[in-house]
C-alpha cells in the first residue's frame, strides 16, 4: 500500500472515532454553573434581660460564577442551640433544637434577589421563640416538655426569653429558576477560606 494510501485510511479512521465517541467518555470535565453567598450581621444583638426590645439585623446575598443561573428567592433559616446542665451526665450539654435543619418562615424569604445587593433580614426574639415554640426536650426526667415551660430554666418572662449561653445561627438556601436548590457549598467556602463568601451568621444573648 502506498504511503498516499495509509495516510486517506488513517484519516477516515479518525473520522470514524471522533464521530462515534460518546459524549460520557469525554477526559474534558464539564463545569455546571454555581454560586457563592455572603452573610453579615449589620446591627444589633439579642441582650440578656431585654429580649423586648432587641433584634439583630443580617444581610445576605449572593454572587453567580458563570453569569446564567438566576435565582428567584433566598430562604433563611434560623438555628437555635440551647445550653444546660444536664444532671446525669453531671455535664452541661448543647442541644439544637429541631436539628440542623432550622426553622424558617415567610418574613425570611427574600424574593428575586440581584446578584451581589445585600438583602436585610430582621430577627428578634418574638421571632425565634415563634419559630421554636413546639420545641420539647428530655431534660432531667424521662417526660419531655416544651422547652418554654422547663421549669428548670424560666423562659415565661419575654424579657428573658433567651439567656446567656443560648446561641443562634443563620443559613439558607438557594432557588434557581431551572429548579436547582444550593444550599450545602465547598468545604473552602463552608470555611471561610474564599474572600466574601460564607455559608452561615452566628450570634448568641450577650449581657
Amino acid at each position: 500500500m502506498s504511503i498516499i494510501k495509509k495516510l486517506i485510511l488513517m484519516g477516515f479512521i479518525g473520522i470514524f472515532f471522533f464521530s462515534c465517541k460518546k459524549d460520557e467518555l469525554s477526559p474534558l470535565p464539564t463545569f455546571e454553573t454555581g454560586v457563592s453567598t455572603f452573610g453579615k450581621i449589620e446591627s444589633g444583638s439579642f441582650k440578656a434581660n431585654n429580649m423586648d426590645v432587641s433584634k439583630v439585623v443580617i444581610s445576605i446575598s449572593y454572587n453567580d460564577y458563570g453569569k446564567n443561573v438566576k435565582i428567584n428567592k433566598i430562604e433563611a433559616y434560623v438555628h437555635w442551640i440551647e445550653n444546660y446542665y444536664d444532671n446525669t451526665k453531671q455535664a452541661d450539654v448543647d442541644v439544637e433544637h429541631f436539628g440542623p435543619t432550622g426553622k424558617t418562615d415567610a418574613s425570611l424569604v427574600i424574593n428575586n434577589p440581584d446578584v451581589r445587593v445585600q438583602y436585610p433580614l430582621t430577627i428578634t426574639p418574638d421571632k425565634v421563640y415563634n419559630l421554636f415554640k413546639d420545641a420539647t426536650r428530655k431534660y432531667n426526667g424521662p417526660t419531655a416538655v416544651n422547652v418554654f415551660q422547663n421549669p428548670e430554666i424560666v423562659r415565661s418572662d419575654p424579657k428573658k426569653r433567651f439567656r446567656i449561653g443560648d446561641r443562634f445561627y443563620v443559613t439558607w438556601y438557594l432557588y434557581a429558576d431551572d429548579g436547582r436548590v444550593f444550599k450545602s457549598w465547598s468545604p473552602s467556602i463552608q470555611n471561610g477560606e474564599v474572600a466574601g463568601a460564607n455559608t452561615q451568621i452566628d450570634f448568641e444573648v450577650v449581657p
